[in-house]
């Protein structure tokens, strides 16, 4: 039957770092699923319920259930064609591929998340979108009614402060510096003239500062991620300097080139 939904199926939270990630490399593969995204409220209840695990985003098929980016990536890469690897054949070439993760998904993603929420919480309605995308319509309500609470958790949760989001930025600096260093050869990717996974976790993590018009999270736009006009105007300034920044250029040209549509599904 050709119009029956894949068994397939993501348990997600829209704005993820991870989550983003995880889908992409999915769309990648060109695995068939369906996502169920959820609300900080029911999210816990839902991976539970749903898969009997924790991390995001959750995957589940007939076969496997993997939690996280890097779970998906090595399920997948054991059975997809050649061209579609993102993990190098070459044992010394995959060990340096890998050797970036610690500094994209760890420390540029926690550096992004950082200045991101600390900058963003404060307005309520910019964040009502990337924090209720695709949830069930209760959870859109919840969140609406119980924002102040769920920003004194995530700011407690990431400790958030004036500190932290200056050190964030020097962060991210740092990384883009390193990446745009890596690639001043000319290369057309960050491990010569494939697309890695390297490639997908730099974008993917440097997305909220760079805002590629390509959606985080899949179509519709304008996507989970608030556009450049709904930002405060004090987070303008850092987010046109990243875009001009050969790093960001990067990770803007890699969404533009290589994401591609999110099946999403209401639950």
């Amino acid at each position: 039957m050709p119009n029956t939904p894949p068994s397939a199926f993501a348990v997600t939270f829209p704005p993820s770092l991870g989550n983003e990630l995880g889908l992409w490399a999915l769309d990648h593969y060109g695995v068939k699923y369906r996502t169920y995204p959820y609300s900080i409220f029911l999210l816990g209840i839902e991976l539970w319920w749903k898969t009997r695990q924790s991390g995001l985003p959750t995957f589940k098929n007939l076969n496997a259930t993997l939690v996280g980016p890097r779970a998906i990536v090595d399920y997948f890469e054991s059975n997809c064609s050649a061209d579609l690897r993102l993990l190098p054949w070459d044992q010394a070439l995959r060990q340096q591929v890998l050797g970036v993760w610690p500094d994209y998904f760890d420390t540029l993603g926690n550096a992004v998340a950082t200045w991101s929420y600390f900058n963003l919480l404060p307005h309520k309605q910019v964040m009502l979108r990337p924090l209720t995308r695709g949830v069930p319509i209760i959870e859109r309500c919840l969140v609406q009614v119980f924002y102040p609470l769920i920003r004194m958790f995530l700011s407690s949760q990431l400790g958030l402060s004036e500190q932290t989001a200056a050190t964030a930025v020097t962060t991210i600096r740092q990384q883009f510096q390193a990446t745009a260093d890596r690639l001043s050869d000319g290369r057309a990717y960050l491990f010569g003239e494939s697309l890695t996974l390297a490639d997908l976790c730099f974008a993917a993590n440097a997305a909220p500062v760079v805002l590629p018009d390509e959606c985080y999270g899949g179509p519709p736009p304008p996507g989970t991620l608030p556009t450049f006009a709904e930002l405060p105007d004090s987070m303008k300034p850092f987010v046109t300097e990243m875009r001009q920044h050969p790093a960001g250029l990067f990770a803007l040209k890699i969404y533009r080139l290589h994401r591609t549509a999110v099946q999403s599904a209401s639950p």
